[in-house]
C-alpha cells in the first residue's frame, strides 16, 4: 500500500512539473511564483481504473510582467489547455490574493495541497504565505460557506448541460457526474467545516463517512439514473442553503488577512523588480579590449525570439516573416482536415485557439527561417560586429547554437529578461565575442549605451551620449519617447539589424528637419 501511494506521489509531481515546462514554454513571459496542484487529489478522491483516470490540473501563480504593470494592463487571468487537455488556471498574485480574501474555496484548497512547486527565486515569500494557511482560509467563515453555495450551484447548472467534450456523455448518460460530484463534495466540505473549523481537515476525504465516499465515487463514474442524479444534487444544494442561512460566526479576520497579504506581495514585487534592473553577477564571457570597426561594419538588433511561437500572437506583424497571416493559416488547417466554410465561421472560441497554437508551432520555423534571412542580407560580412541587446531565442541551448552558428558577423550579446531560457551548460559562449548585462562604447567620438531595457536616464545623457534598447518590441506607446534613445527591436526594424552607420545618417537628417 505504501508503495501504491508512493507511486501515485511521484505521478501528481511528474504531471506538476509537466505543467511547469509547458507553462515556461507557451507563456514565457509570465515569471512563476507556484504551480499547485488542484482538484480531486488534494481531497484524496482521484480515481485510476479503466473506467476513469484522475486528471491534472493546476493553479499557476506568476507575476505580471514590466508592461503589465507599465499599462496598468488587467490582471492576468487564463486558462491554458494543455495537449494532453489538463488545464493549467494561470492568475496574476495580485487577483488570487483577492480570491483568498473573498474565501473562494476553489483557490483556498492550493494553499493546503501538498503537491506544489515553487520558484526559488520567491520561494521564502510563498512558504511565508502557505505557512499561515490556516489563517488566510478561515478569514471569514460565513462568507467561505456562501462562497462554497455558490459554487454548488454554478455546478448545478452544469450539470446537463452540453458543453463542448460534454455531449457523448451527456448523451449517454442525461447528465456530467463530475458536475455531480463536485455539488456532492462541496456540500461534505461544509458540513465538516462546519464542525471543525479546519479547512485542511475539512478538505481530506478520509475524515468523510465510507457511505460518502462510496456515492462521491459513484457520482463520478456516472453510475447513477439522470434522476437520482438530480435527488442527489438537489438535496445537495439545499443543504447547503440551510448551512448558508443558519450559519454564523463572529470570528472574521478579513483586515489582518488582507494586511498580511499586501505586506507579502509588495516584498515579492520588490524582489521581482531588483531581479530584472539589477545586473547580474555571473561568470559570462567577457573580452577585454575590444576591437570596434567602421560605423558601417556595426549592427544593432533585439528580441529576436527564435523559437517562440507566442510571439506570433504578442506581435502579429511578424506572420509577415511567415508569408500568410494568422488567421488564413488557421482557415487552411482547418479546411484540411474537411471543415466547412459555415463549419469555420462557427467554430467554438476554445477550439479556435487549439487550432492556433497548432499553427504557431508550425509556422515558428518559417519564422526562424526568415529571420535568418533578413539577418544574412543585412549583415554580409563574418567580421562584421552585431550586438544582440537580448531576447535573442527561446529553443533550447543546442538549437540556438545552431541558429547563431548561421548567423553571419562577430556577435556580443547583451542579456534580456528572457535569456535565461536558451542559456544552459549546452551554450556555447564561445560563439560571442562578448555576453554581458550591459555595455558602453564610444564610435566617431560619440559614446552610445547598450542595454534590453529603456531607461530614462543614463550616462552623459546631457552631453549628446545616445542609448539604445529593446524589450518593448512594437509597443512604444508604453514609454515616453526619451530624446536620444532608439529601440532597435527587430519588429520595428523590418525585422532586420540596424546599421550604426544608416543610424548616423538618420540621425543628423533627422536633426537638420528639426
Amino acid at each position: 500500500m505504501a508503495d501504491i501511494d508512493k507511486q501515485r506521489k511521484n505521478n501528481i509531481f511528474k504531471g506538476i512539473k509537466y505543467h511547469v515546462n509547458e507553462l515556461k514554454r507557451l507563456r514565457p513571459q509570465y515569471e512563476f511564483l507556484m504551480v499547485a496542484l488542484q482538484g480531486s487529489q488534494n481531497y484524496n478522491l482521484d480515481l485510476y481504473t479503466d473506467e476513469y483516470k484522475s486528471d491534472i490540473d493546476t493553479v499557476a501563480i506568476v507575476l505580471p510582467t514590466f508592461e503589465n504593470l507599465i499599462n496598468k494592463d488587467e490582471y492576468i487571468s487564463e486558462t491554458i489547455i494543455l495537449d494532453n487537455n489538463e488545464h493549467i488556471d494561470v492568475k496574476d498574485i495580485r487577483l488570487i490574493t483577492e480570491l483568498f480574501r473573498k474565501q473562494n474555496i476553489k483557490y483556498l484548497e492550493i494553499l493546503h495541497t501538498e503537491f506544489r512547486i515553487l520558484n526559488p527565486l520567491f520561494k521564502n515569500d510563498m512558504l511565508e504565505i502557505l505557512d499561515n494557511a490556516d489563517m488566510i482560509s478561515s478569514a471569514n467563515p460565513v462568507k467561505l460557506i456562501v462562497c462554497t453555495y455558490g459554487m454548488a450551484l454554478n455546478k448545478l447548472e452544469a450539470l446537463e448541460h452540453p458543453y463542448e467534450g460534454l455531449r457523448d456523455k451527456i448523451e449517454k448518460y442525461g447528465y456530467d457526474g463530475k458536475q455531480l460530484h463536485h455539488i456532492l463534495r462541496l456540500n461534505l466540505f461544509a458540513e465538516k467545516y462546519i464542525e471543525t473549523f479546519d479547512f485542511k481537515k475539512s478538505m481530506n476525504s478520509h475524515n468523510y463517512m465510507e457511505d460518502n465516499i462510496e456515492v462521491l465515487t459513484n457520482a463520478k463514474l456516472s453510475k447513477y439514473s439522470l434522476e437520482e442524479a438530480r435527488d442527489l444534487a438537489n438535496d445537495s444544494i439545499n443543504q447547503l442553503k440551510s448551512h448558508r442561512n443558519m450559519f454564523f460566526n463572529e470570528v472574521n479576520s478579513e483586515d489582518m488577512v488582507k494586511e498580511f497579504l499586501s505586506k507579502i506581495s509588495v516584498k515579492i514585487f520588490e524582489k521581482y523588480l531588483r531581479n530584472i534592473f539589477t545586473p547580474k553577477r555571473n561568470k559570462w564571457r567577457r573580452k577585454s579590449g575590444l576591437s570596434l570597426p567602421t560605423s558601417d561594419k556595426i549592427f544593432f538588433t533585439s528580441d529576436l525570439h527564435f523559437g517562440h511561437e507566442n510571439i506570433l500572437d504578442f506581435e502579429p506583424k511578424r506572420w509577415e516573416l511567415c508569408g500568410i497571416t494568422q488567421h488564413q493559416a488557421i482557415v487552411n488547417k482547418l479546411k484540411d482536415e474537411g471543415l466547412t466554410n459555415e463549419e469555420i465561421y462557427n467554430i467554438p472560441d476554445d477550439l479556435w485557439d487549439k487550432y492556433k497554437m497548432e499553427v504557431n508551432k508550425e509556422y515558428i520555423k518559417i519564422h526562424d527561417e526568415e529571420l535568418i534571412r533578413r539577418w544574412n542580407s543585412t549583415v554580409k560580412h563574418d567580421d562584421d560586429l552585431v550586438f544582440i541587446l537580448g531576447d535573442l531565442s527561446f529553443r533550447n541551448s543546442k538549437e540556438t547554437n545552431e541558429i547563431v552558428k548561421r548567423l553571419r558577423g562577430r556577435k556580443i550579446l547583451i542579456l534580456g529578461n528572457h535569456d535565461n531560457i536558451c542559456i544552459g551548460k549546452d551554450f556555447d559562449q564561445s560563439l560571442f565575442e562578448e555576453i554581458v548585462d550591459y555595455k558602453e562604447i564610444t564610435v566617431n567620438n560619440k559614446k552610445y549605451i547598450l542595454f534590453h531595457f529603456p531607461i530614462s536616464s543614463w550616462k552623459q545623457k546631457e552631453y549628446g551620449s545616445t542609448h539604445l534598447y529593446g524589450h518593448i518590441h512594437s509597443n512604444s506607446h508604453i514609454i515616453k519617447k526619451i530624446k536620444n534613445s532608439y529601440n532597435v527591436g527587430v519588429d520595428v526594424n523590418n525585422f532586420k539589424p540596424v546599421c550604426l552607420s544608416e543610424y548616423e545618417a538618420f540621425s543628423r537628417i533627422y536633426k537638420k528637419i528639426k
